[in-house]
């Protein structure tokens, strides 16, 4: 059984930490346990002070999901903890698992950002295979990145259980005015006579149309 935890902090200077049992303030933007990671903000929400993780933990024989989100209305703090996610990681981490728990998929996008431009430049991914009564039928990655006036993508057929794929002779896209950029993974996994599609996607922006 999974079940979903939310919480919800609004905070103008201090960052509040918040676990299953304790509250912290941080003199620190993240804490340790929080990790970018479990960071799921689209890229317009992170510039909005808008900053929301998502992490699975185990509870017995439960998986147990949590929500957290921190809204963020002091311009400074904003800025310190945009500053301080460029400067933890330049890749997002993305994972989920399968509608029957029988796998889990996961991506990590690779990006350069410089100035108001930015570029996808490495894609890596892969399954985890839980129950050895599924096996997988077939994979497919799309990569992509685009603004209202340029697109780059490709599609990939792996066939291993783990993947890595360079973009990085795709050249700069301009962002500021919005853009698409990450990957979609989709895993088809078959039980018996029985075959289904799981998909994981992972956005380093996301506020305009995918064209891909």
């Amino acid at each position: 059984m999974k079940k979903t935890k939310k919480i919800i902090a609004i905070s103008l200077s201090l960052v509040m930490i918040f676990s299953t049992n304790i509250l912290v303030r941080a003199s620190t933007p993240l804490k340790n346990t929080l990790t970018n990671e479990d960071l799921i903000s689209t890229q317009q929400q992170l510039q909005d002070g808008i900053y929301k993780f998502s992490y699975d933990e185990m509870d017995g024989t439960n998986i147990v999901k949590t929500d957290i989100t921190y809204y963020f209305v002091d311009v400074e703090k904003i800025n310190e903890m945009n500053n301080y996610i460029k400067q933890r990681t330049s890749y997002n981490y993305k994972s989920k698992l399968d509608s029957t728990m029988s796998y889990e998929h996961y991506t990590r996008v690779y990006y350069s950002e410089s100035g108001g431009s930015a570029k996808v430049t490495k894609v890596e991914g892969g399954y985890i295979r839980r129950d050895q009564t599924v096996s997988v039928v077939s994979q497919k990655v799309i990569i992509g990145q685009g603004n209202l006036g340029t697109s780059n993508s490709t599609t990939k057929n792996p066939t291993s259980s783990s993947w890595s794929y360079s973009t990085s002779s795709w050249p700069y896209i301009n962002v500021s005015a919005g853009a698409v950029m990450g990957a979609r993974y989709l895993i088809t996994l078959k039980r018996n006579a029985g075959a289904w599609t799981s998909e994981v996607d992972n956005y380093v922006y996301n506020n305009v149309a995918s064209p891909w």
